[in-house]
């Protein structure tokens, strides 16, 4: 089963459900084969993360220039919000497989890619799922972006003012900026002997 990644009611088995979009992992999609060994199925499921980590980015891969707009949706879907919400909701999943993977770098280019899509689409901030936001934060936490996940923590905060799990992760984000730049002043005040 995946990690939670800390955003309540985002479709996770405790909370009672799934989601639209969310992924089931695939211990659940599908029946294990007699006879099949824990080190195949192992190999087997990082095989398909390995597949998964190289095709579906890919396929959601932004045209080069916004000329190229009509290459993504045709007009008979622009009027249709549910279809940017679905291609927003898969970058929104990878990025979470991405978390829950440790691979906070990959996360963060989903989650960079989403948000350009979602731009080059004239979508506002309020149609852009608070998940996207809180995910792009934790990978930005993960990688030492204090600055970026602040901003994109404060951007959850502001579309879903009343979340905890938002909050504490904004004030974590803080704390660490706030340690990063103490430590930065200790080592130049030592690297110029200003005291």
């Amino acid at each position: 089963m995946a990690a939670d990644d800390g955003v309540p009611g985002d479709g996770d088995a405790a909370a009672g459900g799934s989601a639209v979009g969310d992924l089931v992992p695939a211990e659940e999609s599908t029946p294990p084969v007699e006879g099949a060994s824990a080190d195949s199925d192992a190999s087997a499921a990082a095989a398909d993360v390995a597949l998964a980590s190289v095709s579906v980015p890919a396929a959601l891969a932004m045209p080069a220039a916004e000329s190229d707009r009509d290459a993504l949706i045709d007009d008979e879907d622009r009027h249709d919000a549910k279809k940017p919400r679905l291609m927003l909701t898969i970058y929104s999943n990878l990025a979470a497989t991405f978390v829950a993977m440790e691979k906070y770098q990959d996360g963060l280019y989903v989650c960079e890619d989403a948000f350009q899509f979602a731009r080059v689409l004239g979508l506002d901030a309020a149609r852009i799922d608070v998940k996207l936001y809180f995910r792009r934060g934790t990978c930005a936490m993960h990688l030492h972006l204090y600055e970026q996940a602040i901003h994109s923590f404060q951007e959850a905060a502001t579309l879903q003012p009343k979340d905890a799990a938002i909050a504490k992760k904004l004030q974590e984000a803080k704390r660490a900026l706030e340690q990063q730049r103490k430590r930065e002043m200790r080592a130049y005040s030592r690297m110029f002997g200003v005291s």
